[in-house]
Formats: C-alpha cells, structure tokens, sequence
C-alpha cells in the first residue's frame, strides 16, 4: 500500500504543481495498483481490467512516444520533491540526470530548493547538483531558496559557494528576492555573507526600494545599516522615499527621513514623496515631509501641486491632508 500512496502523492504532487513531470511509466503502474488493490472485484474482472489498461498504455506511448531515460530524469524530480531519498538513490542509479531540466529550466534543486526540504537538498548537493543552475527566467536555486524565506537551505547554499549576487533575467538578485518577500532572517543572512545592497535590477530597484514598497520596517533598517543607496532612483526617477510615501508606510518614512534621504527629490514626471503622500491623503506622511522641509509649493510635469493632487482625489482622507496642505499658504486654484 505505501507504493501506491506513494504514486498518488507523485500525482498530486504534479497537478499541484503545474508542471509535466508525470512519466507515462508512473501512470501505468497507478492503474495497475488500482486494480490490483480493489479487492471487490473478481480475478476474471481483475485479468480483463488490466489486459484493457495494457492496450490503452500501448496505444498511447506509440502515439506519445517519450525516451526512458527522460521518464527516470521526471521520476526523480518527483521523488525528490516527496523527499523520498532512496528512490532518488535507484533512480541515480539507472542513469537519472542530476542536474536535467523541466521545460520551465528548473532542475532537481530548484524544485527541491523551492519547496524547503533541507535533508533532501543536502542529499542532491552531495551527489554533485549544480548548486548555481537556473532557470529559464534566470532565477538561480538561491534565488528561489531565498524568495521562499527557507533560511537553513540559504545558509547552506552558500556554504557551497552559490553565487550570492547572482542575477536573474531581469536583473535582480537574491537580495531582491528576499527584501521584497519581508524575509528579515534571510536578507541578513545574505548582507552578513557580502550581498551588493546597492545592486539594481533592470527597472532600476534596489533592495531598499522593494523593501520600502512593502513595508518591511526591518529589512529597510538592514539595508540601511549595510550601506543601502537612500539616493537611488529607478528608471522613473522614484527613491524609496518616493516608494514608502505612496504607499502610507509611515515608519518607513520617518526612517528615511531621520536617515538623511532627500525629502525634495524629484522624480521624472517631477513629483515629490509630498505629491505622492496627500494624493493618498497619508496626513501622518504629509506632516512628517513638511517637518522635514519638504516644499508644498513644488509642481510636477502638470503643473500640479500637492494640494492639487489632494484635492482632486476627493476622499475624507484627502480633505484632512487639504487642510493641512493649506495652512502652509498653498493657492488652491487648479491649473488649466
């Protein structure tokens, strides 16, 4: 009975997944088991079913015929994925590759790595899994080890050597990953063991950025105790500062803030945190700029104050921001 638990594990596991990793072998030998345990019907019944069961598998695999050793190859990514160590070792043994590829380029490791089995990790890294392989999208096993916040799989990883600023497709490292996930334990563990806190993706964010965007009071800390840009903008112009105000973090803010980040930067359509903060009606946001200097009187690419921003939203929150907005001396005569 535990093979065939195991067989339907393997195909939950799949249709879960989303993935192809269902060999035609497994299959077959699911239905196989199916009668094999039913023991209501009779052996005649039983011979018939299986004869039947037989043909239909023939047809198919001569329809769709698929390599034996790409069946192992898929096998042994559901068996690790169930973390079932001595399938993995028979598996190996019949000439299952390693470090072979699902369509998505996810390898053994990555599938593994993701799901944060560390006793099946160890197992694969010891048997020569390349420990820096990537995906399609260029996601490396850290990458994903590191979104998934698998804190035991991320120390070990390093420990043989991944490439902890290693980048994606578009650009992003681990770091990224981490920060953007509020994986505190794991953006330290990467900061302490050298990541580039000051690395950009290819839309310009950094670590900080994404941090700040989601409100992740204490990765924004470590960042910035590591060094982290407070200067950096992306590809629209936008800092973190930018990022947090649009956003309502209010402790973000005030940690920027009393970081020293530019309260009057600007960004490519000439917005400021202010413009962003009263277009949300953040009052807290709004007062901690003005405290700070910020410049009610800044307009944007439309001609847009802050207070035009306000008001245009027209929202109970808006109207508290107006009349704070307003006691600076703003005119609240909207451009044409």
């Amino acid at each position: 009975m535990k093979e065939k638990g195991f067989l339907l594990e393997s195909l939950q596991l799949a249709a879960e997944r989303e993935c192809y990793l269902i060999s035609y072998k497994i299959r077959f030998n699911l239905l196989f088991k199916f009668v094999t345990f039913t023991k209501k019907w009779g052996v005649c019944m039983k011979r018939l079913t299986k004869f039947l069961i037989l043909i239909i598998f023939t047809l198919f695999t001569l329809a769709y015929p698929v390599d034996s050793f790409s069946d192992f190859n898929r096998d042994l990514i559901i068996a690790a994925t169930g973390g079932h160590t001595e399938t993995i070792n028979v598996l190996l043994s019949k000439g299952a590759d390693l470090n072979a590829k699902d369509s998505g380029g996810w390898s053994v490791l990555h599938w593994v790595a993701s799901g944060g089995n560390i006793k099946t990790v160890n197992v694969l890294l010891s048997k020569g899994a390349d420990v820096n392989a990537k995906d399609n999208g260029g996601w490396s096993v850290l990458h994903w080890a590191a979104s998934g916040g698998h804190i035991e799989i991320v120390n070990l990883l390093l420990n043989k050597e991944s490439d902890i600023n290693a980048k994606s497709s578009n650009g992003q490292t681990a770091l990224h990953k981490a920060a953007s996930k509020g994986h505190t334990k794991v953006v330290n563990i990467l900061l302490n063991n050298g990541a580039d806190v000051k690395v950009k993706d290819d839309d310009g964010w950094t670590a900080l950025h994404k941090a700040a965007l989601r409100g992740h009071t204490d990765i924004v800390n470590a960042l910035l105790n590591k060094g982290a840009d407070l200067k950096a903008k992306d590809d629209d112009g936008r800092t973190a500062l930018h990022k947090a105000a649009l956003r309502g973090h209010t402790d973000i803010v005030n940690i920027l803030l009393n970081n020293g980040t530019d309260v009057k930067a600007k960004d490519n359509d000439g917005r400021t945190a202010l413009h962003k903060a009263a277009s949300k009606g953040h009052i807290d946001i709004v007062n901690a700029l003005l405290s700070k200097g910020a410049d009610p009187n800044v307009k944007d690419a439309r001609n847009w104050t802050a207070l035009h921003k306000a008001a245009f939203r027209g929202h109970t929150e808006t109207v508290n921001a107006l009349h704070i907005i307003l006691s600076y001396g703003i005119s609240n005569k909207i451009p044409g």
